[in-house]
């Protein structure tokens, strides 16, 4: 077997044991079941290409899940940054989507700051 058909089994095998817990998880950020199918596709894709350093962890659980918050708090942020807050009845409001940007301005700046000295993960 070759060197990433080995890692692509080894992947599929972590996705087979936590996907469906990722899956669930990916719902308290995206409710557009498209959308969290995509974000489960991104997951999966990086943990395929961190797969050895998945498995060296303390934690490869944890790890993952990592992958997962950092990949979904990744799409959150570009779907605020389009400036659109889509309400309930599916219509999009931008002065909402400014209200709510100025509201999460302090804690995006920190969550930046943090990233930014944080990137390499867990």
């Amino acid at each position: 077997m070759d060197r990433q058909t080995d890692r692509v089994r080894r992947a599929e095998a972590l996705w087979s044991q936590f996907g469906a817990a990722i899956s669930r998880t990916l719902l308290s950020y995206e409710r557009d079941a498209a959308l969290r199918e995509d974000l489960a596709q991104e997951v999966f894709l990086a943990a395929l290409a961190s797969i050895d350093r998945i498995e060296a962890a303390a934690n490869p659980k944890a790890y993952l899940f990592r992958i997962a918050h950092n990949v979904a708090t990744d799409h959150v942020a570009r779907e605020s940054r389009r400036g659109w807050v889509e309400l309930d009845d599916g219509i999009a409001d931008p002065g909402e989507a400014r209200r709510a940007r100025q509201a999460r301005a302090p804690a995006c700046r920190a969550e930046r700051a943090l990233n930014g000295r944080h990137a390499a993960g867990p």
